[in-house]
């Protein structure tokens, strides 16, 4: 049989590769309860295994996708196992799994607007959707996809940075004139730490601020850390509130710190990338109140939205400061997106001379702008990860999600 270029392949050996695909994966959906939760943990018969595919000599492309379905099944972690109970990687939604294979399909390239408007749109969409859920004002909210927390944690520090010193953009580290300080609890996730140190700002910059006796950041031990830098020369700029810690689930007085960072001036972040699922729960919401107060907050579908890896998200009440952080001039890009664009912005963001200070007002772009994404986030091209959670939603819906975990993890 004619199988066609061994990267395209047959029109009939495709229809065949992908009728066993979905068999495949039905079969895992419904035998995975069978199977163990965890599996084998042997690197030397896991490196035996891949040792044969020096890719000399092509494979059948069935026996290679059963390679990696046999592979797949003994070799991880399964999560949408009834007795996995780590729901920082939940079970991927079937819509999101549908959505998955359909991007890999028709690979949309996620940089120049105009290159992907549907996928630029969906995205924007379900950006203004969450800011809603969260208590943003959506019309004025901005906002992006990331791989993941660690991303979105990434960008809400170089954008704390873009806000309080415009010479940073350009200058860099070097350029600032006094060392900024960013204040976390004990229990925040470590990619703030990380973040520090790829932003040129180094490790001692992060103020690591034991959590007190209920698990959370002391807003008093964060003022007294605020007084002593202060009267060191440092500029306190950033403080991240942790809602959902990773090893406790516990949540930081949101309410309480966004008072202080509004009286210091600081930068609040968010990092909801787990707690945030207290949005979408009536009962819960409680626990997450004053959030909408926060300048960004970090958002993980993959977590809560039980969406495919990865899906992370980076939300503001700042509409303009995402283009003053990430744009950059090049002249190889479309332009198309130039011409969409609604008046008062201009190619390079707002017109000089607009206010774009968050915390006394900001430039508004107009009720529908137009942004090219490799010039709104940290990446240039990327997939199109949106639409897992643009098609779970659909389907599902909010009260879908609004449902008790563990009745979806037990169908």
């Amino acid at each position: 049989m004619n199988t066609g270029h061994p990267l395209a392949l047959d029109p009939d050996v495709r229809l065949q590769l992908w009728q066993k695909l979905s068999t495949e994966i039905e079969r895992y959906l419904r035998l995975i309860p069978t199977a163990p939760v965890a599996p084998a943990l042997d690197p030397a018969a896991l490196r035996a295994l891949l040792a044969p595919f020096d890719f000399a000599q092509p494979l059948a492309p069935a026996e290679a996708l059963q390679f990696a379905v046999g592979g797949l099944w003994r070799h991880q972690v399964p999560t949408p196992h009834p007795r996995y109970f780590g729901l920082f990687n939940p079970a991927p939604t079937t819509m999101g799994v549908a959505a998955d294979a359909l991007v890999a399909a028709f690979n949309p390239q996620i940089a120049a607007w105009s290159h992907s408007p549907f996928a630029a749109e969906v995205e924007r969409h379900l950006v203004l959707a969450l800011a809603a859920r969260f208590g943003y004002d959506p019309a004025p909210s901005d906002g992006v996809f990331t791989s993941g927390g660690a991303e979105a944690n990434h960008t809400a520090l170089l954008c704390a940075l873009t806000h309080a010193f415009p010479e940073y953009a350009a200058g860099g580290a070097r350029a600032l004139p006094q060392p900024p300080a960013v204040y976390v609890s004990s229990l925040s996730h470590h990619s703030v730490v990380k973040a520090a140190r790829l932003c040129g700002l180094g490790t001692d910059a992060v103020r690591v601020l034991q959590a007190d006796s209920s698990l959370r950041l002391d807003p008093a031990a964060v003022a007294a850390a605020i007084r002593r830098d202060r009267a060191a020369g440092f500029r306190p700029l950033l403080l991240v509130s942790t809602l959902g810690a990773t090893g406790t689930g516990t949540m930081d007085p949101i309410a309480a710190l966004a008072d202080l960072a509004a009286a210091e001036r600081l930068w609040l972040h968010a990092d909801a990338a787990w707690g945030g699922m207290a949005a979408l729960l009536p009962e819960l919401r409680p626990a997450i109140a004053g959030i909408e107060r926060a300048d960004s907050i970090t958002f993980d579908a993959h977590k809560s939205l039980s969406v495919p890896m990865a899906a992370g998200m980076f939300l503001t009440r700042h509409p303009a400061i995402l283009e003053r952080t990430f744009r950059v001039g090049e002249d190889y890009m479309p332009r198309d997106a130039e011409f969409l664009r609604s008046p008062g912005q201009g190619p390079e963001g707002p017109r000089s001379g607009a206010s774009t200070s968050g915390l006394a007002g900001e430039a508004r772009p107009g009720p529908a702008p137009i942004n090219d994404p490799f010039a709104h986030s940290l990446p240039w091209s990327r997939r199109f990860i949106g639409l897992k959670l643009f098609l779970s939603l659909a389907v599902a819906g909010w009260p879908g999600y609004a449902a008790r975990p563990e009745e979806y993890k037990s169908e």
